[in-house]
């Protein structure tokens, strides 16, 4: 059975579903096919990583009083 997996947080065996809780140590360029092997099956597959950025913001705390309003 092939299980295909994305939008995960880390990368999974789609052989036998094993999560690969140290993904961020496998390297590789965002955006690129990269081959791997799972540590628990040892079957090969290939994986790629995807680097979601976010923002946030707020006001400096000079601009505002201890409720967080607009002096």
């Amino acid at each position: 059975m092939i299980i295909d997996h994305e939008d995960t947080d880390f990368i999974i065996c789609p052989h036998c579903g094993h999560v690969h809780g140290d993904s961020w140590e496998w390297g590789g360029k965002e955006g690129d096919w990269n081959n791997g092997g799972c540590e628990s099956c040892g079957k090969k597959f290939d994986w790629m990583r995807d680097v979601k950025i976010s923002y946030s913001t707020s006001l400096p705390e000079d601009q505002t009083n201890n409720e967080g309003e607009l002096k």
